[in-house]
């Protein structure tokens, strides 16, 4: 009996090395918060603001409220061509699902919101995404206006009285109309709602 329970110990925690072992290699590697979240801004971010902004751009924070009217709103536009019965039903157990709702368990800590609310606060800095490598980086915002000042080097833009769109897609349309081309392709080409070029900046918005 005392030779099968030792036999019965050992086989255990052979099973047990095998599954930390395999455990261990399938971990992923930590991530460098420092090569995800690059700080050139000249104000040190904490370790809760750290964390909160390396989950990236596409992570969406939780609520603190459940937004009834935005999924109402969303629901409606969604079933506005069903049959009636079918939209009744639907709206009777959405009714039924929101009243039951729960509040949303929050996804950051509450260390971590205040810290996002306080970067959010500071208008010496922006929180933008890196255009590679799916980075987040921290500018001061004299830095970020510069950079902005630069693209808009008055060597090579100017300021005009008034848009110029209009008048020029005027023109086009009418050098298509007059054209030779075909009038399926015509009707291709012809553009009725230009717009004209714009420089957008990026901000982290889901985040902040």
């Amino acid at each position: 009996m005392e030779i099968f329970f030792e036999h019965s110990i050992k086989r255990h925690k052979d099973k047990f090395e095998r599954l930390f072992q395999r455990s261990q290699y399938n971990k992923k590697p930590s991530l460098d918060i420092n090569r995800i979240v690059i700080n050139l801004s000249s104000k040190p971010l904490s370790e809760n603001a750290l964390n909160a902004l390396a989950k990236g751009k596409n992570f969406a924070v939780t609520p603190k409220i459940l937004p009834v009217e935005d999924i109402i709103s969303n629901i409606e536009a969604g079933i506005r061509f069903l049959p009636v019965d079918t939209i009744e039903e639907i709206r009777y157990q959405s009714v039924r699902i929101l009243r039951n709702a729960k509040p949303i368990k929050s996804n950051l800590t509450f260390s971590q919101r205040h810290a996002l609310k306080e970067l959010k606060g500071d208008k010496d800095v922006i929180v933008l995404s890196a255009d590679k490598g799916n980075a987040t980086v921290i500018l001061n915002m004299e830095d970020y206006n510069m950079k902005l000042q630069q693209l808009l080097d008055p060597q090579i833009y100017k300021i005009l009285p008034k848009d110029p769109t209009n008048k020029f897609l005027l023109k086009t349309k009418n050098l298509i109309k007059y054209s030779s081309i075909p009038d399926t392709i015509k009707r291709e080409l012809t553009n009725t709602e230009a717009i004209s070029p714009r420089l957008k900046c990026t901000v982290m918005e889901n985040l902040l």
